[in-house]
């Protein structure tokens, strides 16, 4: 029985992420949402994010606990694309 995990492990790598979602955009012509979390396991998360923005009518929401994903390097490849909104730990006090 394969896991979750076995199953995706393909959408690692950048291009074939990419194509599986140019696939499922092209089904027709309504805008996408697109919801990714730990995003940063992903190769070239940055690049391939930023070509499916530019290229197809989606909004992309992306999240990840990576320290990586929070650096100035956000900045660098998706510039005036994004919004950052940090969310905190939840606390009882």
């Amino acid at each position: 029985m394969s896991s979750i995990v076995d199953e995706n492990i393909k959408f690692t790598k950048d291009e074939v992420f990419y194509d599986y979602i140019q696939k499922f955009i092209k089904k027709d012509s309504l805008k996408k949402y697109i919801l990714l979390d730990e995003v940063q396991e992903l190769t070239h998360w940055e690049r391939c994010i930023n070509g499916i923005n530019v290229t197809f009518d989606v909004d992309i929401y992306v999240t990840g606990s990576n320290s990586r994903i929070l650096s100035g390097e956000l900045a660098t490849y998706i510039a005036g694309r994004y919004i950052e909104i940090k969310i905190f730990p939840l606390s009882f006090k």
